[in-house]
Parts: C-alpha cells; structure tokens; sequence
C-alpha cells in the first residue's frame, strides 16, 4: 500500500492521455505469516497489530504466533536498520490493548 493511483475513467476514452494522480502513503506493518492463532480470533489480532503500525514511515514486517510457553500470542517486528522486538499478550486481549503495545513497541 506504498502508492496509490487514481484515475477518472470516464475521461479516459475521450483523452488518451488522461492524467493519473499518485499519492504516497503511509507504510503500512505488513503480517508475513500467523500461526498457531484461533481462526475466531485471527482477524482481530492482525488488524490490531497492523492499526499499531499504521503511524510508520519505513517498512516493517511482522510475524504472528501462538506462544506455547505463555499461553498467548507473541508478535515479532523487524525493520530498518536492524530493528526487532517482540511483543506479547493474551489471545484474548481487546484489540485496542493489542494496538497500544504494538504502538509503545515500535516507539522504544
């Protein structure tokens, strides 16, 4: 969702050299892969957790796992210039709570 093109089709056919318009967004957090999470809950966690990176400037990437040993679900972020850091809570969290930990974490 780096870029995004707009055109007015209905002037498309009657000037074939129509302009298209090009604005740049924002870099979305972008989910890799999730596993091991409930289907029930899976949409939620991830819009949650790709809401928490709506703000950034710079591509990340993020993978999404149930956590065996805690009996949640953690979430690995990594990034520019090295950048990584894990963020855990439970699979039943409010998607809000998801969204400010994804939040605090990428602004450490």
């Amino acid at each position: 969702m780096g870029l995004i093109a707009v055109m007015d089709l209905t002037s498309w056919a009657a000037e074939p050299q129509a302009k298209c318009a090009v604005r740049m967004g924002r870099v979305p957090l972008t989910i890799f892969d999730t596993k091991g999470v409930p289907p029930n809950r899976r949409e939620r966690i991830e819009a949650a957790v790709e809401f928490g990176g709506k703000h950034l400037d710079a591509p990340y990437e993020a993978w999404i796992a149930t956590d065996p040993f805690q009996g949640g679900v953690r979430v690995l972020i990594t990034g520019p210039q090295g950048f990584e850091r894990t963020v855990s809570f439970a699979v039943d969290e409010l998607p809000q709570q998801i969204t400010c930990r994804i939040r605090k974490t990428l602004e450490d």
